[in-house]
């Protein structure tokens, strides 16, 4: 089992929008686990968002916070019992949101002059198999995808147009001279009236944004918080900001001896594409599934989130074939059977799961 600074390293990656794609999965797991990490999770992400939107300024030592709060708990412990206590960490994760806010937290605030109201979050969750039609404060319009989740504070629509998305949203936005800013990991999407779709699951280490009207300004942030150069989206255009994950290769001088060690390097990669065809980023917004060459690989990742079903893959090359077609309001089953007529692949369904093979008398049977 991952020890308690392995899972803060891992949830503060997470929130800072720098965790790799193995680190990601190793959450992902720990999170599945049980209920009381789901809990661990969400209250460390609450405490994050807390603690970022009320001083952009500031930025949130969580191992700061949670060492501050077993002290805290191990002083009473040693007044009450003589001994010092042994927290649990779903326990720790579930009381501290209360201790930083009025505590911690409230510290830091009287260390700085005239703050405003903390602001509290509502939030918007979206499962597989699903979709959601969301008005917003001011107005807008946003179609959430399934897998998706959406946050914005009580000030939305009035002070700030501020949103956090993991996942996939098609925005219509209200005019205002209030900027509407989207935020996926370090990534920033302001518009102040216009249609556009993003694709930001955390799990893929991409983000797309597809314009369909007006006009966007999108911003890439590095560790500093500071911009990388900012990238103007007209309509028809699009920007695929990757995480490419690179092994370097260090040498190092250990006891006259030289030991090769290799480290991973995190880059990434801005791709604008112009002139394109926006239809097959948002037809899914309109119960619509148009798909252009696209890698089963991918194409499961969607399937996953429309059907509420596991992908696995008994052979590897399959995912590579690629697909171009209309998907309307076709079953999981109907969907399939269309695969197997133009790609040598077979499934079987097993409750929640699609498994995948390789069907070798796929071109025997087109030929005879």
């Amino acid at each position: 089992m991952a020890n308690l600074n392995n899972i803060e390293y891992l949830i503060i990656s997470y929130l800072k929008g720098n965790i790799s794609s193995k680190e990601l999965a190793m959450l992902k797991v720990w999170v599945a686990e049980s209920a009381e990490h789901q809990l661990v999770f969400d209250q460390m992400r609450e405490i994050w968002m807390v603690a970022k939107v009320s001083d952009k300024d500031f930025e949130f030592d969580c191992k700061k916070a949670f060492a501050a709060f077993r002290e805290k708990v191990n002083e009473q412990a040693k007044r009450d019992k003589h001994k010092t206590l042994t927290i649990p960490y779903q326990w720790v994760a579930a009381v501290a949101l209360i201790f930083i806010i009025s505590g911690f937290f409230l510290f830091y605030l009287g260390t700085v002059q005239q703050k405003e109201e903390v602001f509290a979050y509502q939030e918007i969750i979206v499962p597989y198999g699903a979709r959601s039609n969301v008005k917003l404060p001011d107005g807008s319009n946003v179609v959430l995808n399934a897998g998706t989740t959406l946050r914005y504070n009580n000030g939305f629509g009035k002070k700030n147009r501020n949103l956090w998305l993991d996942g996939e949203g098609y925005f219509d936005v209200h005019k205002s001279e209030t900027p509407f800013v989207v935020h996926s990991g370090t990534v920033q999407i302001k518009a102040l009236g216009t249609a556009f779709n993003v694709r930001a699951y955390a799990s893929e280490n991409k983000i797309e944004t597809t314009l369909v009207e007006g006009k966007l300004a999108i911003n890439d942030l590095d560790e500093n918080n500071k911009s990388k150069g900012e990238i103007i989206l007209l309509p028809n255009q699009k920007l695929v900001i990757a995480e490419k994950v690179d092994s370097v290769n260090l040498v190092e001088d250990k006891d006259k001896q030289l030991a090769q060690e290799k480290r991973l390097k995190k880059t990434k990669e801005q791709t604008k594409q112009e002139k394109i065809d926006p239809l097959p980023d948002i037809s899914w917004k309109n119960n619509e599934w148009v798909i252009y060459r696209e890698s089963l690989a991918d194409l499961s990742k969607r399937m996953e989130r429309r059907y509420d079903v596991q992908v696995v893959f008994q052979d590897k090359e399959l995912m590579a074939y690629r697909y171009t077609g209309t998907l309307r309001n076709e079953s999981l089953e109907q969907v399939l059977e269309a695969m197997t007529l133009v790609s040598p692949i077979r499934f079987k369904v097993e409750g929640k799961k699609v498994l995948f093979s390789e069907n070798p008398g796929f071109n025997i049977k087109t030929n005879q």
